[in-house]
């Protein structure tokens, strides 16, 4: 898996941190990506569980379960 690093100086990057505005670095725009609305102050228990359970990155990139990101 490639990894990617981006700095506020790049060009067409616009990363800030200005409470209580939500200002994403990159947009959502690949099939099965989304935003989820609302402040998550605790990781979801089978996110945590996979993390904790993983041996290394492609463990947790192939047992990361899927959530309905239907927004209603």
């Amino acid at each position: 898996m490639p990894t990617c690093k981006r700095h506020k100086h790049e060009p067409g990057v616009d990363a800030q941190f200005t409470p209580p505005v939500e200002r994403l670095t990159f947009t959502v725009n690949l099939p099965g990506e989304a935003n989820l609305p609302g402040s998550h102050g605790e990781p979801l228990a089978a996110v945590l569980q996979v993390l904790e359970s993983a041996g290394d990155y492609r463990e947790v990139a192939d047992h990361l379960p899927d959530i309905d990101i239907t927004i209603r």
